[in-house]
């Protein structure tokens, strides 16, 4: 394993855009104090130089490339694991240059690439924990091939001009045993540089994607009433995607039956809150807004509006350096606000802010970009609101969301619940740390989203069996996070509203897991555990779960007594895709 004093090391390299490596007048300076270490670019010539990136530590570590690794990606449905040699994406889209069509950099066109974090285990009793614990300008990657390693800030072709001096962002490297402790030690130094909002409470609710095709005015009272008369601690209605024109958030959908500040109104009326959609950044061919205001949105190098890297090939993307873009969306936000009643802000497709491209500001990075949109919603409606970033570009938002969506949308199928344990996982330290983690919808009922499709009524039986429901709801639990519900709550079971309650009353820790196998999550609650036991397989499986003490075991979901154990509990002949959640007192 490797430690500080190998990282300091190692040699840095300043990379321009011609492809050329920076001369003795672009100086690099790396100032360590402890484990973290701060670099500043200076320009001491008399030349503007345009900088591709800087590789602030690169070369061979001494890891065998069998060493698994996990890394963040730069967006929403992208994390990686496997090892230096064999590394794999995880999410069901690609890599985040694939999602994106981003270019690999020509210095290092061979390499793999992460973002933001990498953890190395080559035993799991000996780990390293190397990230970028700020972003506030510059987005910070790891590319590696076996145990070659590169820690590079992606500069984007941005001019360092005569006497300027960048700062980048701050690099720690933690060693130790424990995966959690290690990332419960990055999250203390990430608030410092980016102080946690903290909404008052773990918010709750319905939302209409998972049940619904499409959004009705009346479809929404309904569910509203169903709220009020049988779950109210839900409290919120989610009106997705689909209320608006296209992405014109302040016009409506004529076939919805009824304008925002009129369903907000009604459903307010009903006894539940309502809680707002918004993509801030997408700019959809046929909207208002593209027609009048091209201007606003990231160019390509002719000076048109950029569509390169949009996986949705109608979108363009607002510029977050150009101010009327900013205001555009300040006036956009207070009218939820202020007209509209709203105190939940779901913010999608918030990756596309952080994209290449060319930017009104030149000398603004696409961090930059981002982060002032999101600045100008915080000063907005950040006062009362909850602020939840969707697709987001994990990094960029530090500081500035109340919760993250830190999954794939649930769909009722095993690829998805499956994926989506993986998903979650993968990010449960940044629960109650960094935000509060959002791992998508419940679904308990086995229907699929309903609606009407040429002509015809739909609701479709879903393929998910009981045991990944099971799943599916261990999962829930173990996030620690939101509890949002997707089945219809006028036709929802009792039983399954008993679900929700169970949910919501153990959410706020997410679990900590015995190991790299994620088997077994624990949550402790001072006399009262809850552990989580998942069968990931295809197979049957039994599985020992160890007990520090002797313990009076209960099942979670029923409270039916499983008896007095010490030592361990075994759960024999698990089903495969199957979980159990139990109480320990």
């Amino acid at each position: 394993m490797f430690d500080i004093a190998f990282l300091k090391g190692l040699p840095a390299q300043v990379r321009l855009t011609d492809c050329s490596i920076a001369g003795k007048a672009i100086v690099l300076e790396r100032v360590w104090t402890g484990n973290t270490m701060r670099a500043l670019l200076r320009n001491t010539s008399d030349a503007a130089v345009c900088v591709r990136e800087v590789a602030l530590m690169y070369g061979n570590f001494p890891l065998a490339a069998s060493c698994p690794f996990y890394s963040e990606g730069f967006h929403m449905l992208s994390q990686h694991g496997g090892t230096l040699h064999e590394p794999h994406n995880i999410g069901k889209y690609g890599t985040d240059e694939e999602f994106f069509s981003l270019k690999k950099s020509p210095f290092s066109s061979d390499t793999y690439t992460a973002y933001s974090l990498m953890l190395l285990s080559p035993t799991q009793y000996d780990r390293a924990l190397m990230a970028f614990s700020s972003c506030n300008k510059f987005m910070g990657e790891f590319r590696f091939k076996n145990s070659y390693i590169e820690i590079v800030m992606d500069c984007e072709d941005i001019e360092l001009r005569p006497g300027e001096t960048w700062q980048f962002e701050e690099f720690i490297a933690l060693f130790g045993e424990k995966r959690d402790a290690l990332f419960e030690k990055l999250a203390e130094r990430i608030n410092e540089n980016h102080p946690r909002r903290k909404y008052a409470d773990i918010p709750f609710g319905w939302c209409s994607y998972h049940s619904i095709s499409g959004i009705k005015a009346e479809e929404m009272y309904m569910q509203a009433r169903a709220m009020h008369t049988r779950i109210p601690e839900l409290k919120r209605i989610q009106i997705d995607d689909g209320y608006q024109s296209y992405t014109d958030w302040l016009i409506p959908n004529p076939e919805t039956g009824a304008d925002m500040k009129k369903m907000c109104a009604r459903i307010r009326a009903e006894g539940c809150e309502p809680a707002g959609y918004i993509s801030p950044f997408t700019v959809d061919v046929r909207s208002r807004l593209f027609a009048e205001h091209p201007d606003w949105l990231i160019m390509d190098s002719d000076g048109k509006p950029s569509q390169e890297h949009c996986f949705n090939r109608r979108w363009y993307v607002l510029d977050g350096t150009n101010p009327k873009a900013v205001d555009y969306v300040r006036k956009l936000v207070r009218t939820f606000h202020d007209e509209w009643g709203i105190r939940y802000f779901k913010l999608d497709f918030t990756s596309y802010g952080a994209l290449p491209g060319v930017h009104h500001d030149p000398h603004k990075t696409r961090v930059e970009a981002f982060r002032a949109v999101f600045q100008a919603i915080n000063d907005e409606v950040g006062a009362d609101s909850y602020i939840l970033g969707c697709n987001a570009p994990i990094w960029a938002q530090l500081g500035l969301v109340d919760g993250n969506r830190a999954t794939n949308d649930i769909f009722r199928d095993w690829p998805r619940v499956g994926g989506n344990m993986e998903e979650i996982t993968g990010r449960s330290w940044q629960n109650g740390r960094l935000w509060i983690n959002d791992p998508d919808g419940v679904v308990l009922e086995k229907r699929d989203r309903s609606g009407v499709r040429n002509g015809m009524y739909r609701r479709a039986i879903c393929d998910l069996t009981d045991d990944e429901i099971e799943y599916h709801k261990a999962y829930i639990v173990a996030s620690g996070g939101v509890v949002t519900s997707g089945d219809k709550l006028d036709d929802i079971s009792e039983k399954n509203l008993d679900v929700l309650r169970r949910m919501m009353a153990a959410a706020g820790d997410a679990a900590v897991y015995d190991d790299d196998s994620f088997e077994i999550g624990r949550i402790d609650r001072g006399q009262k555990h809850i552990i989580c036991v998942f069968n990931h397989s295809d197979d049957i499986k039994s599985i020992a779960v160890p007990l520090n003490a002797r313990a009076h075991v209960c099942d979670f979901w029923t409270d039916e007594a499983l008896g007095k154990f010490e030592g361990h509990i075994t759960l024999f002949d698990m089903a495969p895709h199957s979980a159990r959640v139990l109480t320990l007192n």
